[in-house]
């Protein structure tokens, strides 16, 4: 019984410290090595293939919940990801490059003269969620 129990975390906490692993990696110790190691290493796997990686795992392990442990077809899980996404990127890119409209309290640092629209990243996780409230309700 107890070996069922740990069969059914192993894959949350193994990617839990997968995560964890990779973070610490790439914050604590990659920029203390030398320069050579560090643009090989991040050449050869940069942090935003991992991230981009990472975004498709998680859409492909809640398409197979959906699908595979409901039984359900909803296609309707993958527009909100649509959703979701287009309104990120219209909150966080250089789309409306002929705008510039930024929260300098909002936005990241280094964006406060930059052209397009720029939020925080927490501010778009917010509106994407509740506009994707929106259009599913």
């Amino acid at each position: 019984m107890l070996l069922r129990g740990v069969r059914t975390r192993a894959w949350p906490l193994g990617f839990t410290a997968a995560a964890v692993i990779v973070y610490f990696f790439y914050d604590q110790i990659l920029p203390n090595l030398a320069n050579s190691v560090q643009s090989g290493f991040q050449n050869w796997l940069p942090i935003g293939t991992i991230t981009y990686c990472l975004v498709w795992v998680i859409l492909a392990l809640g398409l197979n919940i959906v699908v595979g442990y409901a039984g359900l077809l909803d296609l309707g899980y993958v527009a909100f990801w649509a959703i979701g996404g287009y309104s990120a990127a219209w909150l966080m890119s250089t789309f409306a490059f002929d705008k510039q409209i930024h929260f300098s309290f909002l936005a990241p640092n280094g964006y406060n003269h930059a052209v397009g629209i720029h939020v925080s990243f927490w501010i778009v996780l917010l509106v994407g969620a509740l506009f994707c409230a929106l259009w599913g309700s």
